[in-house]
């Protein structure tokens, strides 16, 4: 028995072909895509890479303050928020983080190409807040091929070391410092949707040893850079 389904995500086609017991799956209609498109569903799939800053418990305006110091600091353009309503286009808005919700934008990374990019926050439990700044694995998937199906199978772990490291780099020397001397935080996580995965007062003076995130920490006012193991 052959059976053929055809399903769309946004500008993306995937053909899914069953014989007998065997299944395929074919995805067709992305090659022309644009990683800088805030209307390219597909460029927001696969989770995110990002730089996530531990604010700790801090009133809406510090937090506010923090999300103008990080769109500065990675000089975003533009200032976009997601319609509740289909199709969920992004609408221009004024440079305030909604409350549960996030701001999109365009930045330029250190390769100086353009990808499209998102400032959220996340209130934990005991208040403490975090922010990060998001970069989509499907738009940075169409930038740098070895992305693949990070942080999955061989493609995560040390083999993303390769391409991660210039990003890294980049959030821990460039956006980071820039944040630190405006609104200082109590720690900064680099890779997979960090946020919330460490906590200052967690480390004892010390970073794992192995570790799948890179560490931005502050010491006596100066920020400390320590790369990704894993």
């Amino acid at each position: 028995m052959v059976r053929l389904a055809v399903f769309r995500f946004g500008r993306k086609r995937t053909v899914w072909l069953r014989i007998g017991k065997r299944s395929f799956a074919f995805r067709i209609g992305r090659q022309h895509s644009d990683p800088a498109d805030l209307q390219e569903l597909e460029n927001w799939s696969g989770g995110s890479y990002e730089l996530a800053i531990e604010l700790g418990p801090v009133d809406p305006n510090r937090l506010q303050l923090a999300v103008a110091a990080m769109w500065g600091a990675a000089e975003i353009r533009g200032s976009f928020v997601r319609a509740e309503r289909e199709p969920r286009d992004h609408i221009p808005a004024a440079l305030r983080l909604p409350e549960g919700g996030a701001l999109y934008g365009f930045l330029r990374l250190p390769t100086g190409k353009e990808i499209v990019c998102s400032v959220w926050a996340l209130t934990e439990a005991d208040g403490s807040i975090w922010l990060s700044l998001s970069l989509p694995l499907g738009a940075l998937g169409l930038l740098e091929s070895r992305v693949g199906s990070f942080p999955l199978g061989e493609d995560g772990g040390p083999a993303s070391l390769v391409w991660r490291r210039e990003i890294d780099d980049w959030f821990a020397n460039v956006v980071a410092k820039r944040v630190f001397a405006q609104t200082p935080f109590k720690l900064g996580l680099i890779g997979w949707e960090p946020a919330g995965e460490g906590h200052a007062d967690q480390l004892d003076g010390a970073v794992p040893a192995a570790r799948p995130h890179s560490y931005v920490v502050p010491v006596d006012g100066v920020l400390r850079y320590y790369e990704a193991t894993n």
